[in-house]
């Protein structure tokens, strides 16, 4: 299940948790007990036991390949281990309840929980998985144990494109690079240790391709940067190669975004867009908003938004504005000048197509131009592109709009 989804059901799970255990009590007792003191060690036990077992256990691993009994088989037991450490908390705390108290509660709860993780099976069974090309540098028993679990789990996507030894590596990189491009390959799992040398080169390879270099090793080394992954009963590391690779990251991120974004829509677009609208159609004719193709996050193209600012033309997707351009009507000279025609991306962000700090992104004309040109050009789409980033800072105020 996607790591965004577990917290949700973990706490949809101890909402339903609670009220089983309110309306056992006002059923079997009276309603005015629930407050008593013995509910609520009740209550406590039952929280902190799910918690527990939640850290300990993965009740929310539903893979596509599970059928029904078995999710019956794995979530029952679960649920009998929960009421077990209950009734041990019970007794070591001396607690006293009904028998039917407590059977309420499990009666009233395991379909509830039975049943979403039903929905789980068949919400993982009709997503379209997106496949993801790998490799492995290596050719050990853990390489081929990573290959047999990723055969076994289809659900995670990986399919296997070959192996390749470190010799390979050292004397023929080029055989590498052929094949990843050749084959679409989007990861490489490194299970032998590479010199220095060869493993910067790979990186720096992964990096200018878009290809995640993942090293895997039963070691963890301690660092932030490092990413624990299991393969089965396998343990491995991920390294990552931005620090927006870790998910509580990017969660944080978004949220940041999200916030000032739909904050700056409510408090100034909803005023400034109809302004800005009246004053284009006033000045040239044509629509308010210019949304241009621009190259994003992972190299995928997004309608970029901002006002219009030129007459429209054929060239506007093709040739970068000049200083007298002679197609920037007095309007856009101004929006361009002021930076407002770029305001309009904050509706890009909010879309999630693009974030407040990151990359300026370039036209798709533009993009594969400088490519030839500039190593490393296509590491940027490794995260979203911003409505600024270190491209809008550095250079004389004059030379900004062009840039």
């Amino acid at each position: 299940m996607s790591r965004l989804l577990r917290p949700l059901f973990f706490l949809g799970d101890l909402v339903f948790l609670n009220l089983c255990i309110y309306l056992s009590v006002i059923l079997v007792i009276h309603p005015d007990y629930y407050f008593a003191s013995d509910t609520i060690y009740l209550v406590a036990f039952s929280n902190i036991t799910w918690l527990f077992l939640v850290m300990v256990a993965t009740p929310y691993n539903v893979r596509k390949g599970w059928s029904v009994s078995k999710i019956f088989k794995s979530q029952s037991a679960f649920i009998f281990i929960h009421l077990v450490v209950v009734i041990a908390l019970v007794i070591l705390f001396n607690k006293h309840y009904v028998v039917w108290e407590i059977a309420l509660v499990y009666l009233a709860f395991f379909p509830i929980f039975f049943v979403s993780r039903v929905f789980i099976f068949y919400l993982r069974s009709d997503a379209k998985i997106e496949t993801t090309n790998f490799i492995l540098i290596g050719d050990d028993d853990l390489a081929r144990q990573i290959r047999q679990y990723f055969l076994a789990n289809q659900a995670e996507g990986r399919r296997f494109h070959g192996y390749f030894d470190v010799a390979t590596v050292q004397e023929s990189f080029d055989t590498i690079m052929e094949h990843c491009n050749t084959n679409n390959v989007r990861e490489i799992y490194c299970v032998e240790l590479l010199e220095k040398k060869d493993l910067e080169k790979l990186i720096e390879f992964g990096v200018d391709s878009l290809i995640r270099v993942r090293m895997v090793h039963t070691l963890a080394p301690d660092s932030q940067l490092i990413q624990i992954d299991k393969f089965d009963n396998l343990p491995g590391v991920d390294v990552a190669t931005v620090s927006l690779d870790e998910l509580r990251n990017r969660i944080v991120k978004r949220i940041f975004d999200l916030f000032a974004s739909v904050t700056f829509t409510v408090l100034v677009l909803s005023w400034l867009i109809p302004i800005v609208a009246l004053f284009i159609k006033l000045d040239s004719k044509g629509p308010v908003f210019f949304i241009q193709k621009r190259t994003g996050r992972n190299n995928k193209a997004f309608g970029c938004i901002k006002f219009r600012s030129m007459v429209v033309n054929i060239e506007a997707d093709t040739k970068q504005a000049t200083r007298g351009d002679a197609r920037i009507t007095k309007v856009g000279a101004f929006l361009r000048k002021s930076s407002i025609d770029e305001l309009p991306q904050f509706l890009n962000v909010i879309k999630g197509e693009m974030s407040l700090i990151g990359p300026r992104p370039h036209p798709i004309s533009l993009n594969e131009k400088f490519t030839v040109y500039i190593t490393k050009l296509m590491s940027r789409h490794y995260v979203k592109p911003g409505i600024t980033g270190l491209a809008m800072h550095g250079l004389p105020r004059r030379d900004k709009r062009y840039y």
